[in-house]
């Protein structure tokens, strides 16, 4: 059975906007296949305007588009699909990033709405077993948030981004393991752009975190702009970092990222336990071959799936905290 629901653009949740003009959001639930299908559109993309590099750096956004979430459940897997006014497929390479925003939920490090779907032009779609995923609440309030990021110089008319979510429901025996996606970065992601200038040469970049609670990663993925050589997650301790978790990454001969490793130690095995009061440090590397520096070329974050020890100790948000309401308003598209 496909229930379809044609969602309209719903107030922002916290602060208040006037809202532009923006593509129309749909929300249809097939439950014998256990999918939903959330489709926004339609876009024009405009064509490149030059860039410094391999398609890279900062792209054009999308409005924000509001839907609630549909059922009860757990998420455990995503597929992205482009097509244009024809219906013919497009290339992943247009988008930047994809982001599902979650109202109801905080991050983890960050005192702002979780991303509890994210999707960039080099990660691959998205497939957990049915053991684990991450827990949904029908109601929720949520957004997509899309920047597009066109390398070629043709525009696109008639657009439209299709993600089609897996989920398990709650009469699923045995109910699957809950995770939560927690989200780090080398700079602070707080109601800003998260990419940088990256120098010439080889260079990294790092940003150290406390855990506040305990619990085991059983999946971890990342992202790295061209020229992007590695991810790591290492624990601190007596002034020594021992790795905790590394990701390769894949590069054709030009230096242009293909690939991020995501790996799954809590399928395989019982996962990476990350303790609570202890620190980490989550570092990226690149490697620069041009002898320049590469405006807003860099960006460096990671995400875990973590299955923490309890999900009483997840941190609440505050909607009157002042980076929440500043993060909400650029997401927005306004001045925070």
């Amino acid at each position: 059975m496909i229930t379809t629901i044609a969602v309209p653009v719903l107030a922002a949740c916290v602060v208040a906007v006037t809202p532009a003009p923006r593509p129309d959001v749909t929300v249809s639930v097939d439950s014998a296949s256990h999918v939903v299908r959330i489709a926004a559109g339609q876009f024009m993309i405009p064509a490149a305007a030059g860039h410094d590099h391999g398609g890279h750096g900062r792209g054009s956004a999308a409005p924000l588009m509001h839907f609630s979430w549909p059922i009860d459940g757990w998420l455990r897997g995503v597929r992205l699909i482009i097509t244009d006014g024809s219906g013919r497929e497009l290339p992943r390479r247009l988008v930047h990033h994809i982001n599902i925003v979650n109202f109801d939920r905080r991050q983890l490090f960050y005192p702002v709405p979780e991303r509890i779907i994210a999707l960039g032009q080099e990660t691959e779609d998205i497939s957990l077993p049915k053991s684990v995923g991450v827990p949904v609440t029908a109601g929720s309030r949520m957004a997509i948030s899309l920047v597009w990021h066109n390398p070629d110089p043709v525009m696109y008319h008639g657009v439209t981004v299709t993600l089609e979510v897996d989920w398990s429901p709650t009469n699923l025996v045995p109910r699957p393991l809950s995770v939560i996606p927690v989200y780090m970065n080398v700079t602070s992601p707080v109601a800003s752009p998260v990419d940088f200038d990256m120098p010439p040469g080889r260079n990294s970049f790092a940003a150290d975190f406390v855990m506040p609670l305990g619990g085991r990663v059983i999946g971890v993925g990342g992202h790295l702009h061209d020229y992007g050589t590695g991810l790591t997650l290492a624990e601190l301790r007596n002034g020594a970092a021992r790795p905790k978790l590394t990701l390769d990454v894949e590069r054709d001969e030009a230096g242009r990222v293909l690939r991020v490793e995501r790996q799954y130690p809590g399928i395989t095995g019982r996962g990476t336990k990350l303790e609570a009061g202890r620190q980490y440090r989550m570092s990226g590397s690149y490697d620069n071959p041009t002898g320049r520096t590469i405006k807003d070329g860099a960006m460096v974050h990671m995400v875990l799936l973590l299955a923490p020890d309890d999900l009483v100790d997840w941190p609440r948000i505050d909607p009157a905290d002042i980076d929440f309401r500043r993060d909400v308003a650029w997401l927005e598209g306004e001045e925070p």
